[in-house]
């Protein structure tokens, strides 16, 4: 099982970001999921960091023409976060990509995942600490926080030396592994553990499409 484990330890790199635009801009796939429990996204005439304009946008319009992207959040603990995702959804559209929103029943999502998937299949995955707002995806950014992600992806669609030609996300102590799945232990492989991660997520009564 390859994985890429990372963590952000100041403020002038984020491996979320990179791994993040990695995953996006990665040639197959036909869907992008996000998901963040707070999106960054303010109005232009804030005049602040939006998240869209530090590569994110770029990097959907590079590698999901064609895609559509299915959007998850929901901690609306503040109004503005629901006005924040409403530009997110909206700014993304105008470039042409579909967009497919959701929202935890709840209002009470805070999981953290991205995923690229062909014909209902997931290619790769990310699951860790960080949202799409600039403590963690912002690099030189001063109130950063301390983030950890891992990238997760099938082995079997010759991915390999697309995911780790990135040469500087190397940390001492972190990083590049292979994880051996035990063959004594009934388990799922890759692929299972993405696709489970896939349906949880769009378990009945957990998220609803949002109109906002």
């Amino acid at each position: 099982m390859p994985l890429r484990v990372v963590i952000r330890r100041d403020k002038t790199i984020s491996p979320f970001k990179k791994i993040l635009d990695q995953l996006i801009t990665l040639p197959q796939g036909d869907t992008l999921l996000l998901c963040s429990g707070y999106i960054w996204e303010p109005p232009s005439s804030k005049k602040s960091y939006r998240v869209l304009d530090d590569g994110l946008l770029n990097a959907i319009n590079s590698g999901c023409k064609g895609c559509n992207i299915i959007t998850v959040a929901g901690k609306f603990n503040e109004g503005y976060w629901e006005d924040y995702y409403k530009n997110f959804i909206g700014r993304i559209r105008g470039t042409g990509i579909p967009v497919t929103p959701f929202v935890a029943t709840q209002r009470n999502w805070h999981a953290k995942i991205a995923m690229k998937l062909e014909n209902g299949v997931p290619i790769a995955a990310i699951v860790g600490s960080s949202n799409l707002t600039s403590p963690a995806y912002q690099e030189g950014y001063e109130n950063w926080n301390f983030e950890s992600d891992v990238l997760i992806w099938n082995p079997g669609l010759n991915l390999n030396n697309y995911f780790r030609s990135s040469n500087d996300l190397s940390q001492d102590g972190i990083g590049l592994f292979d994880v051996i799945l035990d063959p004594e232990v009934n388990q799922m492989n890759e692929l299972e553990q993405m696709r489970g991660l896939y349906n949880d997520i769009f378990e009945k009564d957990n998220i609803e499409r949002y109109d906002g």
